[in-house]
């Protein structure tokens, strides 16, 4: 009995969490989207809308459900009443497409926040998938990650390798995820055709 004090109930609290999202989604969406998406053909016959699907996408995120079918099962049993989501295959691609609609919001915001920038900084870290000894048994990823070598700590590592990006006030602009032995240089050419800028600090890998 005494083990129930330590005990932590898994509480979900969807509709706060929605609202939420929605709340600041909306007037986003209506800044950055651009118009011939927002007005696009049979836009309000589409269920859910645009910004409660970005809602739903976001909240995934928060709930650390990383299965899209999963999510979807966990939607229809548990939030959405019979007939007010479409057919899962249907729903998968409206999320596909809903990617789009993020990125022209996440490019907006970054636009207002950096009107302006002096330099951006590029640089690269390790992003390991298991422990140094297991290099050469690990499965999880095979043919996308790899073993590759990190200079700063003087390790090798099986896993990916994480390009950023940042403006000189410190925001991330623009990431690329690469195998960890994809050399730095090849990723400079992807993250500055996301944002370009005429001064650019690196280290000498780059």
């Amino acid at each position: 009995m005494l083990d129930q004090l330590y005990h932590n109930q898994f509480v979900v609290s969807s509709q706060s969490s929605i609202m939420e999202w929605f709340k600041i989604l909306t007037p986003l969406y209506e800044k950055y989207v651009p118009k011939q998406i927002q007005n696009r053909r049979n836009v309000n016959q589409g269920k859910p809308s645009d910004v409660l699907l970005l809602s739903l996408l976001l909240w995934q995120v928060d709930l650390k459900m990383t299965v899209q079918t999963r999510f979807y099962r966990f939607l229809k049993r548990d939030i959405f009443k019979p007939g007010e989501l479409p057919e899962r295959s249907r729903f998968n691609r409206k999320c596909r497409y809903a990617s789009n609609e993020l990125r022209w919001i996440r490019f907006g915001v970054l636009n207002d926040l950096c009107p302006e920038l002096t330099y951006t900084i590029i640089d690269s870290l390790p992003i390991p998938l298991c422990q140094g000894i297991r290099n050469h048994r690990a499965k999880v990823f095979q043919g996308s990650a790899n073993i590759g070598y990190n200079a700063t700590k003087g390790i090798y590592y099986y896993g990916f390798k994480g390009n950023f990006e940042v403006a000189d006030n410190g925001i991330v602009l623009t990431y690329a995820l690469t195998s960890a032995s994809c050399h730095d240089i090849k990723a400079v050419k992807t993250l500055l055709s996301l944002w370009p800028s005429h001064q650019v600090l690196a280290d000498l890998g780059i």
